[in-house]
């Protein structure tokens, strides 16, 4: 009874340490037989996430249990990689069913699991909320290979905002990797770096500095404050013009835009000039969106 107990304990214990999870490598480690891990599988102490491993006790993960199973289902070398890690990070959300995982051994694909076969350094791996992870600056770089460029720009303006960039990492990392896609997206982002992309909150904002830059207009304050009472996407403080970027996600209601007219009404009491552009139009005609902005600017000016 006391060898039982002291099992089960250890079970317990492991799974504390990993969201709830334990692998059948670390129950043969235990003692346990294929036959005692099968009789606790159909008696519901433990429940199959992945092959080789298992939920203890229930199935109801958190997102961290769910991708530190994708991992520990590939091998004991994994780590989370490319979205899967940008989401541990926090850089990028995610809400895709897959996840991505990197290992220096042979393995293959299998179900939701995207596995990669990488030569890694120690500098390449990190620990983020109990999950083996590929660095922040590792995880920027191949990001690159799976995403657009502006999704990797977009992920390390947020790094940067989480106060998480090393830059004498990413350099080294860069070395490394040589010039694979996702290290060309990178070098880019750092060739063009604006220091106000720490300013903005939302990658629509992103793209509003980006088409005024473009444009060659005088750089906007990026979500400015008036009267402390107004915090505005973008400001031309000596115009006193505002421009909102609004998404038809979240405007486009009509509680929303009565909530907008009225503040766009106290605000032109205040002599601010309002200017709302839709993401649509943002993202389809960014160069007739700087005109439109141009055109209110001269307007305006003193």
């Amino acid at each position: 009874m006391r060898v039982k107990l002291a099992a089960e304990r250890a079970i317990a214990e492991i799974a504390a340490r990993q969201h709830g999870l334990i692998t059948i490598r670390q129950l043969l480690g235990l003692g346990f037989d294929d036959a005692a891990i099968a009789r606790r599988v159909a008696s519901g102490r433990l429940h199959r996430v992945h092959r080789g491993v298992y939920a203890v006790g229930h199935l109801a993960l958190t997102p961290s249990a769910r991708r530190l199973a994708a991992v520990l289902a590939v091998s004991d070398q994994a780590l989370a990689s490319h979205i899967t890690a940008a989401a541990i990070w926090e850089i990028r959300l995610t809400s895709s069913p897959r996840f991505h995982v990197t290992t220096t051994g042979r393995q293959r694909s299998r179900g939701a699991i995207r596995v990669y076969e990488r030569a890694l350094q120690a500098d390449d791996r990190s620990l983020r909320d109990g999950i083996p992870v590929t660095s922040l600056a590792r995880t920027l770089v191949d990001l690159g290979d799976v995403v657009a460029a502006s999704q990797v720009r977009n992920a390390f303006v947020r790094a940067e905002q989480h106060r998480l960039i090393d830059m004498t990492a990413i350099a080294a990392c860069l070395q490394r990797t040589g010039r694979t896609r996702g290290a060309t997206h990178l070098r880019e982002v750092l060739r063009v770096y604006d220091p106000r992309w720490e300013q903005t909150r939302s990658s629509l904002e992103l793209a509003l500095l980006d088409a005024t830059t473009a444009a060659g207009l005088p750089a906007p304050e990026i979500n400015a404050w008036i009267e402390d009472r107004f915090l505005v996407d973008a400001l031309w403080r000596s115009q006193r013009l505002i421009v909102e970027v609004d998404s038809r996600r979240y405007h486009d209601i009509s509680s929303a835009r009565r909530n907008d007219a009225r503040r766009d009404h106290t605000l032109k009491s205040l002599g601010y000039g309002v200017l709302r552009v839709t993401d649509e139009e943002l993202a389809a005609r960014p160069e007739a969106t700087a005109r439109r902005i141009s055109h209110k600017l001269n307007a305006r000016s003193p």
